[in-house]
This record gives structure tokens, sequence and C-alpha cells, in this order.
């Protein structure tokens, strides 16, 4: 079992003590998920960081539920890794998909569409009001600098 982390850098500078919450699950206990997933995301100290599964495995327990908070150096959740050449658990990895090639059926198995929340969001949602409402003008002005002053009397 390989513990799954905030990455140790972010905590680089923070005071110790302090606790991140832990925003959001993108997944649940018994996934499936490949090295470098991201697998949830946390805020520490009014930043954002994604949190991405260290190796390939199944998530066999989630020991911090979302909107819950962890301290440096703590397990959010445990990762069985996978056994070389057999998916984790013995199952299929992906479920077929009719039609498309393996590799794209798992692609299209793991893609879902996540809102974005806390800063990130309200950052994403006052640009695009912005965007829809503000009209988009470009003005241009061509000035010639070459040209000598003249004499003041």
């Amino acid at each position: 079992m390989v513990g799954v982390r905030i990455p140790a850098e972010a905590w680089d500078g923070v005071e110790e003590g302090t606790e991140a919450l832990l925003e959001r699950w993108f997944v649940r206990e018994g996934d499936v998920v490949a090295a470098g997933q991201p697998v949830a995301t946390a805020i520490l100290v009014k930043t954002n960081y994604e949190i991405a599964a260290s190796a390939a495995g199944r998530i066999a327990k989630i020991l911090v539920a979302a909107q819950g908070t962890f301290g440096r150096d703590q397990d959010l959740a445990l990762l069985e890794e996978a056994a070389v050449g057999r998916p984790p658990g013995g199952a299929a990895a992906a479920p077929a998909t009719p039609g498309l090639p393996p590799a794209a059926a798992a692609e299209a198995a793991v893609t879902e569409r996540i809102p974005l929340s806390g800063l990130r969001g309200i950052i994403a949602r006052n640009m695009t009001a912005a965007w829809q409402t503000v009209p988009r003008v470009a003005a241009g002005l061509e000035v010639d600098v070459n040209v000598s002053s003249p004499e003041v009397p």
C-alpha cells in the first residue's frame, strides 16, 4: 500500500501546525487509477493543489473525507499498487466500448467534466462573465517620433 499525499513541496515555507483542506475527491474507494492521474484537490494557504496518484493501482481506502482538514505528512488515501502485467483487483482497467480501440476506450472511461470550485471557480466565472458582457474593442494610434521638434522663439 502506498499513501496518497499532497506534494511535499507544497508545504515549503508553511508554518508548522497549519492544516490544509481537502476540497474534493475525483475518485472513490475501489476506483482504478493510473500513475499521475489527478485524484483530488486541496487548498493550502489560499493555494489550490492537484493531488495525483503516485502509482497505478486501486484506491483501497480514503482516509480524509472531502471538506476535511489534514496536516503535513498525512496520508489522504491508501493506494494498492497494480501488479505488473495485470490490472489491480484482477478486473479490467476500463470497460469495453464498442467501436473504440482499447486505448481510446480507456481514455473515454476516465474522462469526466468537473466544475471548478473555490478561488479558481470564482476567477473562471468572473472571466466568463466579463468576456460575455464587456465589448471587445481594439484601438490603435500611430505616432511618428522621428520628426525633429520645432524651434521655440
